[in-house]
């Protein structure tokens, strides 16, 4: 008889948080399509060799890179902490067993450069022009597309699988750019793809994408989204959702609560001064816009526009640190004003509200002072022979966090 490996084989893994020999479903982020599933046994032998020479916990998955295409698979996975979701669910085991391996593993064959002398600039502008949102979003669009087909006829169309499986290597491609050049067109080649398969739009999109699109320019209004495009996407939104609507969450606090603020009127004064603020801050606003958006359109000239948005937010600091020095009050009511807005409600503070609450934190100590002041006891924890608290297998205490005040009483540091 032939010796037992000692060693993983195939798709075997090894975790400890999962029984031996049973089966797993593994999946990683960003999932793109059906090929980028693993099932897996898993292994742990009766003399476990893993166990004797790695400290491994019940998070820690051990896996076979020999003859086994599991990086590719896995839709390029390196081996951190977030390598995959692993699951010994019966229901997500079953789906996915169901089409297990009819499914092609899309795989990347174009050699890359390894970024060298390259000015960081330059890296930094293929960076943020990161179109890794979009091929997720389309993927998803199109997987949609395919099993609405399915369910209709009961058959694969493997042509538009092929368009799919391109999103999941050029996912990978635009995940890599910051190590690697594969000389390849995001945009372009997402341009290609929509031309190929979405030819035409009264198919409509499904009606999960409605949130995606939430920002789309006026031209893109006119998009249909079908209700009858049943998706696992749609499920989840409707949901969480319906999780949303059925759990109040009790126990957040507003911007004006945080800061300790009780029910109360302001003077008619303060609103004249968050109207004048607010013009200031959003003219403002319109011109960082500008400057942003001109960086991420170009690789020229960036330290010049960096600078002038910097000019325009100091210059925003202090206008804003001018009028709410010394005035707690004035600053309650503007977080006020925010919290109104952030829940939808148009007021002045609607168009700049980042800008104005970052101006306030940045240019007033004594925010941080009024959120001291109105904290309840917080407790943080620590190493302690015989806690009362078990953390990964070791034994924590809690103990309550002081608040001092400096002589102004205007800040605080917790210790």
């Amino acid at each position: 008889n032939a010796p037992v490996p000692r060693y993983l084989q195939g798709s075997q893994v090894r975790i400890s948080l999962f029984e031996n020999g049973r089966e797993l479903l593994c999946s990683r982020s960003p999932h793109i399509t059906m090929g980028n599933l693993l099932i897996a046994e898993n292994k742990i032998s009766e003399d476990d060799e893993y166990e004797k020479y790695f400290n491994l916990s019940d998070e820690i998955i051990c896996v076979n890179s020999i003859g086994q295409d599991i990086m590719d698979r896995l839709n390029g996975c390196d081996f951190d902490s977030d390598m995959m979701l692993v699951t010994d669910n019966e229901t997500l085991l079953k789906a996915a067993k169901k089409h297990y391996g009819e499914f092609l593993v899309p795989f990347c064959k174009l050699r890359s450069a390894i970024r060298g002398s390259r000015p960081l600039s330059e890296i930094d502008h293929d960076i943020s022009n990161n179109k890794i949102g979009n091929i997720v979003n389309l993927s998803q669009w199109l997987n949609s597309i395919f099993w609405d087909k399915y369910a209709e006829k009961g058959e694969a169309d493997m042509k538009l699988y092929l368009q799919i499986c391109k999103l999941s290597v050029l996912s990978g491609i635009e995940i890599d750019k910051a190590k690697r050049d594969y000389g390849v067109d995001a945009a372009k080649n997402l341009r290609i793809i929509k031309e190929l398969v979405l030819t035409d739009e009264k198919k409509g999109r499904p009606a999960f994408m409605k949130t995606v699109r939430k920002r789309e320019t006026e031209s893109a209004r006119h998009i249909m989204y079908r209700e009858d495009i049943v998706t696992s996407m749609q499920l989840l939104g409707d949901m969480v959702d319906r999780g949303i609507k059925r759990t109040p969450r009790a126990d957040s606090l507003s911007l004006y609560e945080l800061a300790g603020g009780k029910k109360q009127s302001f003077p008619t004064g303060y609103y004249r001064t968050r109207d004048e603020l607010c013009s200031y801050l959003c003219e403002s606003m319109r011109r960082l816009i500008k400057y942003r958006t001109t960086i991420r359109r170009s690789a020229f000239s960036k330290e010049v526009l960096y600078g002038k948005c910097a000019e325009i937010e100091a210059k925003c600091v202090n206008r804003v640190g001018k009028r709410i020095k010394g005035r707690p009050a004035l600053i309650l009511f503007l977080l006020r004003e925010l919290d109104s807005a952030y829940e939808g409600n148009k007021n002045a503070t609607s168009g700049c509200r980042s800008l104005l609450l970052s101006c306030i934190a940045s240019s007033s100590r004594e925010l941080y002072g009024m959120v001291a002041r109105s904290r309840k006891d917080t407790y943080e924890l620590y190493p302690c022979e015989g806690g009362e608290l078990t953390v990964y297998g070791y034994p924590f205490a809690k103990r309550l966090c002081r608040v001092e005040y400096g002589a102004s009483e205007s800040g605080a540091k917790i210790k």
